[in-house]
């Protein structure tokens, strides 16, 4: 199909922990299994670019990519981040999930989506104040609990991002979907989370996690891969792993690393640290920010299924950058393992 060229491949060729799509989740899309199967085939012999959005739903930064090197990253990350405030219907409210023919047209023309979820939720069950991070009386504990006021909150928020995600499966879209990331935070080295789906520790997380799995697909969304991101890799000095925090085999498909202020030695360490936790899974590099670049990574053995540079605020160009400037981005102009928009190799 042409919105996910980059995937429609004449023939596949299998590396060693490629899978049917059946073996993760029966009834997935077609577009899904294509997409997922490209994913399992390339993974340690190509590595397809992408970038995130600029705060949320937008090709920002890719177009700085256009406007440095000529082309375009094979994939755009976006965030529903502001999908509360997009519900809101006053007068002059920003509303930037309205605009999904842009998101349409990326695909249409060759591209890639990841979508991730930034969830707000009220500080309190009377409070107008939100956060995503663990400054909250909201309970994890508590959602799933019929009555609760995180029951009521996490109903209404996972059918408003259902609705949203509909749209590309009506479009025939596949999505690779990350949410709840980075849940044990720092919680590996015994410090604290980063987020409120960490707070309530391991097993109410896991608990949540496939209660949102099951909860989309009872909703129809079967163009997702499921992505979930891993903390075991460096905190600092320590190597730790977060194996009490994954919610199993059945209701993952990649496992993502997000990773800042790496060297090459450094990522390589994560990379192979992962892969003994998760042998039979595809790695990717969910996040980056100031890393070493991808031919110094690959070439020592880091060789994640896709690499995805965070955004600086309202930035104009990628000379000097905050996460990936453009001599970062030239390096990996001219390793040969990069995939573009619209690259079928």
């Amino acid at each position: 199909m042409k919105r996910i060229s980059i995937i429609a491949l004449a023939a596949l060729a299998f590396c060693s922990c490629a899978r049917q799509a059946s073996d993760v989740t029966p009834g997935r899309s077609a577009e899904a299994a294509r997409l997922l199967t490209y994913v399992d085939s390339i993974f340690g012999k190509q590595i397809l670019s992408s970038t995130m959005a600029n705060v949320a739903w937008n090709t920002a930064e890719a177009d700085l990519v256009f406007d440095t090197l000529g082309k375009r990253p094979a994939m755009i990350g976006l965030d529903y981040i502001d999908i509360r405030t997009d519900e809101d219907t006053t007068a002059g409210a920003y509303r930037p999930y309205d605009d999904f023919e842009m998101a349409k047209k990326w695909c249409d023309e060759g591209g890639l989506v990841a979508i991730c979820w930034h969830w707000f939720v009220p500080k309190g069950p009377d409070s107008e104040a939100l956060t995503f991070r663990p400054d909250t009386e909201f309970r994890i504990a508590n959602m799933l609990t019929e009555g609760t006021w995180e029951n009521g909150v996490m109903r209404h928020d996972m059918a408003l991002v259902a609705a949203r995600l509909r749209q590309f499966r009506d479009a025939r879209i596949p999505v690779i979907w990350r949410p709840l990331h980075e849940a044990a935070g720092n919680t590996v080295i015994g410090g604290e989370p980063w987020f409120w789906w960490g707070n309530g520790g391991a097993e109410n997380y896991v608990a949540l996690w496939r209660h949102m799995h099951d909860f989309f697909k009872s909703e129809g969304l079967d163009n997702l891969i499921w992505v979930w991101t891993t903390e075991t890799g460096l905190h600092g000095d320590s190597l730790a792993s977060d194996a009490a925090w994954y919610p199993g085999d059945d209701y993952v498909d990649v496992i993502g690393r997000d990773s800042y202020h790496k060297t090459a030695r450094q990522c390589l360490t994560e990379f192979e640290a992962i892969r003994k936790a998760f042998p039979n899974k595809t790695l990717a590099l969910s996040e980056c920010g100031d890393v070493a670049t991808i031919a110094a990574q690959w070439q020592l053995g880091a060789r994640w299924a896709w690499f995805m540079p965070w955004y600086q605020y309202n930035t104009k160009t990628l000379v000097g950058h905050e996460w990936a400037d453009a001599a970062w981005w030239a390096s990996a102009d001219t390793t040969s393992v990069v995939v573009w928009r619209g690259e079928t190799r």
